[in-house]
């Protein structure tokens, strides 16, 4: 009788047990944007990941392994790709060669899933450098989004992805919305 009830406790236990995959997959939306705002200007954009670790989720709930997981495709190539698409939205032409480089630089982009006691806390950072370098001169701006959610289940992956597209589709709209990023590239004062 004592070993029936193990071995239905050890299918319990690993039928509760999260599986996590091996990387997630965000994918932010912009926006609809002003489509002559940036009229005749060509502009270059590249991307730097400075971050630490590649991991954009982590899970670490207390006497458990900690889960790393991170992104199928680099997420300064993500917001550099969405951030090209918003531009040529606003009238801009997108070329290697342009006089005017953007550089999306990853400072920080991080959702951490903990479980302190009760309830299971998510919580997002994000921290983005934007760098406009034209003729010699240039601009260094710094965008930050951060959310957190409470639940009294274990968020899944969708969950956790749902959160991060949110916050980095904020992100990339008020980089698209700002005056000085425009003024830089139209090559006025910033």
């Amino acid at each position: 009788m004592k070993s029936v009830l193990f071995a239905l406790l050890a299918v319990l236990a690993t039928g509760c047990a999260n599986t996590w995959p091996e990387s997630a997959s965000i994918n932010p939306q912009i926006n609809d944007q002003p489509d002559t705002l940036l009229t005749g200007k060509l502009v270059s954009v590249s991307s730097q990941d400075s971050r630490v670790g590649t991991q954009i989720i982590k899970i670490a709930k207390k006497d458990e392994p900690v889960v790393l997981i991170p992104n199928n495709i680099g997420p300064d190539q993500v917001l550099a790709d969405r951030l090209k698409k918003g531009l040529t939205a606003q009238g801009a032409s997108v070329s290697p060669q342009a006089d005017t480089q953007l550089t999306v630089i990853v400072q920080n982009m991080l959702a951490e899933v903990t479980k302190p006691g009760l309830a299971y806390k998510t919580r997002v950072k994000l921290e983005i450098k934007l760098q406009v370098q034209k003729n010699g001169g240039g601009i260094v701006k710094t965008y930050q989004k951060s959310a957190m959610k409470e639940s009294a289940t274990q968020p899944d992956i969708g969950d956790i992805e749902l959160m991060l597209n949110e916050q980095c589709s904020k992100l990339l709209n008020d980089m698209l919305a700002d005056s000085q990023i425009r003024g830089a590239i139209q090559g006025g004062a910033y």
